[in-house]
């Protein structure tokens, strides 16, 4: 204060000035500000504690609700359980020695059974390689011209190939061969009943995942085997090549993450194709059919899918947690960026994070678990076609932060599992016709005939309840498809349609 006089001693030509300075700095004044700060300081308490209150007990009431309901929201509670080392798949050396869960490693070292091998770096050759879901066969001479090209000066791996001219389906065999020892450990390994890869899943959204690449490539090389085998007319071969795709399908099951249903997903399409191809040529026998249909009828890609989201549900609740607790470093693994971690983690009322909680659980329950019924195997297109319209609906609220992040993602994952599912109950039909035609001679003229003798019961079109739609032209061509996402019956079309084309020993698709 003694400096505060001076000042204004010295300067008592400027009264106004002087005046001024006098109030601001009086006792009086000081105790205002004093006062104002404290009740700043007050409400904003005040303000952190009552969101704090009313988030976590709204979160709470919640957690009690879900899980009395029987639905986990711990990562713990699903987490698959661990697996003795002699009886995991996983486990054995061929995997346990080319996956790094930990860290990660150099690609080059990592186990790669896809079908292009990387051989050839610049020769590009149009490989024709089907498509089922379009009714579009292999082209094995494609994929022989594409191997015979090996000579290239590019080439990083030598393929085996013949002096001589050989089939498509010889040349195949052959150049796959340079896989041969580890598709052949994989073989033995399936053996083994369990799978459970050692992934960390304390690291939540930032856990490594270098299992699933491969793992797809993978069945690639088995469908191409496959593929050549029938063609070859080693439909023993192909079968035993089919059958340890659908293994490595049901390798990731327990994993409970989107992307690995994902993965899952699209193993279940490629596999299906030399299915669908062995079927059109008759290649396939009763037995063979029989396993066949049996996996497909076992499917419920919808309880797959439910899974999954209870696991990203699962990371989600417990990233979030770890923000609430000042824990910023998982929000690169989640985001891709990284906020100013000092001042946001003050900032942040801890009562918000709680409301961010609940609100993806509300969103998932109401749009994403209650979309999808695994019991009634139905797809609820409204809540489907809803929920973009009601997401951009959504105003700025401190409690809807992280939904905008998170939800987007997983807005169709139940439309792909009603995809899958259709697949599957396509295939497990397919599967059941043929056995009509080699127990008759002729395709049957509705699906009710195959009930009881070559199906227990016919699934249904998961998208609308009604039955699938089944026309049969003669013995030689018939469309079995359900009416897709679009709900409208459009005569088996594959833009529109879920479609299985069946034609007798076809060509390929041009």
């Amino acid at each position: 204060m003694n400096s505060v006089r001076k000042f204004i001693g010295a300067n008592r030509n400027f009264p106004t000035f002087n005046r001024f300075f006098g109030w601001l700095f009086s006792w009086r004044i000081i105790r205002r500000l004093l006062i104002t700060f404290a009740v700043v300081v007050t409400l904003v308490v005040l303000l952190y504690t009552v969101e704090l209150v009313r988030g976590k007990w709204a979160w709470n009431k919640y957690v009690a609700e879900t899980e009395a309901r029987g639905n986990p929201l711990d990562i713990a509670a699903i987490i698959p359980p661990p697996v003795p080392d002699d009886e995991n798949f996983a486990m054995i050396p061929l995997l346990r020695d080319s996956l790094d869960f930990i860290t990660p490693i150099d690609s080059s070292k990592q186990l790669d059974l896809g079908p292009y091998f990387k051989a050839l770096k610049s020769v590009k050759i149009p490989i024709k390689n089907g498509n089922w879901t379009e009714g579009e066969r292999i082209d094995l001479s494609s994929w022989q011209a594409y191997f015979r090209a090996e000579s290239n000066p590019d080439a990083v791996e030598k393929v085996p190939t013949s002096e001589t001219h050989q089939s498509p389906a010889e040349d195949v065999l052959l150049a796959l061969t340079l896989r041969k020892d580890a598709l052949d450990q994989l073989q033995e390994g399936s053996n083994r009943r369990h799978a459970r890869f050692p992934i960390d899943y304390e690291a939540n959204f930032a856990a490594l995942l270098p299992h699933l690449a491969p793992i797809k490539g993978t069945t690639q090389t088995l469908r191409l085997k496959a593929l050549a085998h029938l063609e070859a007319g080693k439909a023993d071969l192909a079968f035993q090549d089919t059958m340890l795709g659908f293994y490595l399908r049901e390798a990731i099951k327990s994993e409970p993450l989107l992307i690995c249903h994902l993965v899952r997903i699209a193993i279940n399409t490629i596999m299906i194709h030399p299915v669908w191809e062995g079927i059109a040529d008759g290649k396939w026998n009763e037995k063979q059919l029989v396993e066949f249909q049996q996996l497909f009828e076992g499917d419920n890609w919808f309880a797959d899918y439910k899974q999954s989201i209870l696991g990203e549900r699962a990371f989600s609740i417990a990233a979030l947690d770890m923000i609430r607790r000042g824990d910023w470093e998982i929000y690169n693994g989640i985001f891709g960026g990284s906020p100013d971690t000092g001042l946001t983690s003050v900032l942040i009322p801890s009562g918000w994070v709680y409301q961010n909680m609940l609100s993806i659980c509300l969103w998932e329950d109401r749009f994403l678990l209650n979309g999808v019924d695994e019991k009634k195997m139905r797809l609820d297109m409204k809540l489907v076609n809803s929920f973009e319209s009601d997401f951009g609906k959504i105003g700025f609220s401190p409690y809807n932060i992280f939904v905008k992040m998170v939800l987007p993602a997983l807005s169709k994952a139940g439309l792909k599992a009603a995809h899958a599912q259709t697949a599957s109950d396509r295939a497990a039909i397919a599967c059941a016709i043929e056995r009509y035609r080699l127990a008759t001679g002729s395709l049957p003229k509705t699906l009710e005939q195959l009930v009881p003798a070559h199906m227990a019961s016919l699934p249904h079109d998961v998208i609308n309840g009604d039955p699938l739609k089944y026309k049969p032209e003669g013995n030689d061509r018939y469309l079995l498809y359900s009416v897709g996402a679009n709900q409208t019956d459009d005569g088996g079309r594959f833009d529109d349609d879920w479609v299985w084309l069946y034609r007798r020993n076809s060509e390929i698709k041009k």
